[in-house]
């Protein structure tokens, strides 16, 4: 494959409708992605109508965890567009290797998507439609990329959904959620919450939801039919985890969460061991099996006094995406019941003191707890006050994307990033990121802006080079000044030699236009001298039969000299006069066989027998006058030579083959009709006659 502008390296994968590349793209020296029409068929226009969505959809989506699109290119040869390369590996090959991920491994990755499909829902009112374990990449630095958007929706679109699409199920059959299986057209986020739930699922189980099932079953029993709770196949996993996915999982979407933010409060609270914030899962209202009742804690046992055992959560694993949570609250297990009530007197004796110590150990317990509780909902609203600036700062980036270079909104992003510097000085990395995004942007428009211009400028030069001001068209390009006048240097080039390509086109054009012309004035002229020649030759011809060969030859004479171009070769005159010459002699043979007084016995045309004395031949008429006798009676009778048989005008001639005896013949046949015995006999005569001669000696 290729593509102007970018060095194509390798083929990465190759999906249901398109191919994607890696390449470089050349003018700034970096890795992209590229994807196109799969080249083994010819694209519908549902097709095409799909990848542009596709496309404009993506290039309107900044955020940190969905691939950006670089540029869209539509032409009648290829149909993609160019998009950030993640270098990385899905989320599903990462899932199969291991068998199935870690609980906060799980919940990283879910956070990371809900974040990214939040900006997307909130910003854009754009849904996914296939959120699955290989559609989520993760990127070189540990970052959760969502990638295909070719089957996300917007809210619009769904308004407006064409009639012949409302039975279609978009979507993969083991995440897909309950509306989309029953071909639902008002979708909204929670379609997304209920995907992302079977894929927390399949990844902290290592199981889909129902294995072992075709498409079509799969599709039905998301409808119908329930899963086992993730906590039985996979009883490492916390109980609000189960619940959380329990709830995502909902196959009533109004029991689901209601929206990201709730999801996302729901996936803080869970790694902190705390209950849902948006309420527990109704039982028996989702696609998996509600979790069962705990088991009563086990006793302790105690040797005189009762005592109570005080154990805190066990610490979680190094998360995968983000520093490590705060523990959970202590927790107090054990039987409390044998521990006495406090009084307000205080008694005496020792088995008072060790009332009074049991007391005062509860009392701290409490006391710590409630503390942790505290320091625990501090750091719940520290963590959601830093996911609300960090959002913050992706709308400040995002909104600036399709600002023209001149927009003020470029220095006022730049501002209220410093602004929040004040207040989250914790985010200085993220906010000098932003900042410098937002640089980058301004940068690009500028760019942009200067490519525009540039791209007019060479348009209006191609106009001029196409009037023939070559010279002009090149000192537009080269004699300008100003920041476009220093860019752009292999554009420049390529247009100049546009322009010289123009300019090679239009002068062969003008030479095919004078060759063309040259050619049709030889035309006329040949044409004139035929109809010319035509003419000297019939003169000839009638001078010949009129008066003979010494006026014919006298006006070749004549001829020659006016109209010498009139005849092929030089040697035509000469030949002319051969012709001549031998055509007296033949006429004079063939006159001389009808001598007046002879007695002649003919064969008429028609097959009978005439005899009689030749009195007088008239050549003006072509009529003999005979003296004949019929019934003893003496008459007079006038034959015309066409009454003649054909061998007795021809036999008069002779057999011989000069040029000037084959010209009477060829007069003779064509003045009396005579037949012949080809087609070509008459070709064969005029062998050797000049070309005009030939033509007037056929055509009489």
């Amino acid at each position: 494959m290729k593509l102007d502008g970018f060095d194509i390296q390798e083929q990465l994968g190759t999906g249901g409708m398109a191919t994607v590349y890696r390449a470089r793209q050349i003018s700034l020296d970096r890795e992209v992605a590229i994807k196109v029409f799969a080249p083994r068929f010819e694209p519908t226009p549902e097709d095409r109508e799909q990848f542009q969505n596709e496309a404009r959809v993506a290039a309107r989506l900044k955020h940190p965890g969905l691939v950006q699109v670089y540029d869209a290119i539509f032409t009648h040869e290829m149909y993609c567009f160019v998009m950030e390369l993640i270098n990385g590996y899905t989320v599903g090959a990462w899932s199969e290797r291991k068998g199935h991920l870690a609980e906060n491994q799980v919940l990283d990755i879910a956070d990371c998507v809900a974040a990214a499909l939040d900006y997307a829902w909130v910003q854009h009112g754009i849904i996914h439609c296939d959120i699955k374990p290989d559609n989520l990449m993760v990127d070189s630095d540990g970052t959760v990329k969502i990638l295909d958007l070719g089957l996300c929706k917007t809210a619009q679109a769904l308004i407006h959904q064409r009639p012949e699409e409302e039975s279609q199920i978009y979507g993969t059959p083991q995440y897909l959620s309950p509306e989309q299986a029953i071909g639902q057209s008002d979708l909204d986020c929670r379609t997304d919450i209920y995907s992302l739930g079977a894929t927390m699922y399949h990844l902290a189980t290592g199981q889909l939801l129902f294995p072992g099932h075709d498409d079509t079953e799969v599709t039905d029993l998301q409808v119908r039919s329930r899963a086992p709770n993730p906590g039985t196949v996979n009883p490492s996993l916390s109980p609000a985890f189960c619940s959380l996915v329990e709830k995502m999982l909902c196959k009533d979407r109004d029991r689901r969460q209601k929206d990201w933010h709730e999801v996302r409060t729901d996936i803080g609270a869970v790694r902190m061991g705390l209950p849902l914030p948006s309420g527990n899962p109704v039982p028996g209202a989702s696609t998996v099996e509600s979790a069962p009742p705990p088991a009563p804690p086990q006793q302790p046992r105690a040797q005189g006094n009762r005592r109570v055992r005080v154990q805190t959560a066990p610490s979680k694993k190094k998360q995968f995406f983000r520093p490590k949570t705060p523990s959970a609250a202590p927790v107090v297990t054990g039987d409390l019941s044998g521990i006495p009530r406090t009084s307000t007197t205080a008694p005496s004796g020792s088995g008072h003191g060790l009332r009074y110590a049991a007391i005062g150990i509860l009392v701290a317990i409490v006391a710590a707890g409630m503390a942790a509780n505290i320091s625990n909902r501090r750091r719940v609203a520290r963590e959601t006050a830093r996911q609300k600036a960090v959002e913050e700062i992706n709308a400040l980036v995002a909104g600036v994307e399709q600002e023209p270079a001149n927009s003020p909104a470029f220095d006022s992003a730049v501002d209220s990033l410093e602004q929040m510097r004040s207040r989250f000085a914790a985010l200085g990395p993220e906010i000098d990121a932003a900042q410098k995004q937002v640089l980058e942007t301004r940068q690009a428009a500028e760019r942009a802006q200067l490519k525009k211009r540039f791209d007019s400028l060479v348009s209006e030069a191609l106009s001029i080079a196409r009037t023939g001001n070559y010279e002009k068209a090149l000192a537009m390009l080269f004699g300008g000044d100003g920041d476009d006048a220093t860019e752009f240097a292999d554009e420049r080039e390529r247009a100049k030699e546009s322009i010289q390509e123009v300019r090679r086109a239009k002068e062969a054009e003008e030479r095919r236009q004078e060759e063309e012309r040259r050619s049709q004035e030889e035309a006329a002229a040949a044409a004139r001298a035929a109809e010319q020649a035509t003419g000297i030759a019939n003169q000839l011809m009638d001078a010949f039969e009129s008066s003979g060969i010494n006026y014919a030859n006298s006006l070749l004479d004549d001829f020659e000299v006016r109209f010498a171009s009139a005849f092929s070769t030089p040697g035509d005159c000469a030949t002319l006069r051969d012709l001549f010459r031998g055509a007296k002699a033949a006429r004079e043979r063939f006159e001389g066989a009808f001598r007046p007084d002879s007695a002649m016995t003919l064969t008429l045309r028609n097959g009978s027998t005439f005899r009689g004395k030749l009195l007088r031949f008239d050549r003006t008429a072509d009529e003999l006058l005979f003296h004949t006798s019929v019934n003893g009676i003496d008459i007079s009778r006038t034959l015309s030579l066409k009454e003649l048989a054909p061998k007795e005008i021809l036999s008069r001639l002779g057999d011989g083959d000069d040029i000037g005896t084959r010209f009477v013949r060829v007069q003779l046949v064509r003045r009396y009709d005579l037949p012949v015995s080809s087609n070509y006999y008459l070709d064969d005569q005029c062998r050797g006659f000049p070309a005009r001669i030939r033509t007037a000696a056929l055509g009489r």
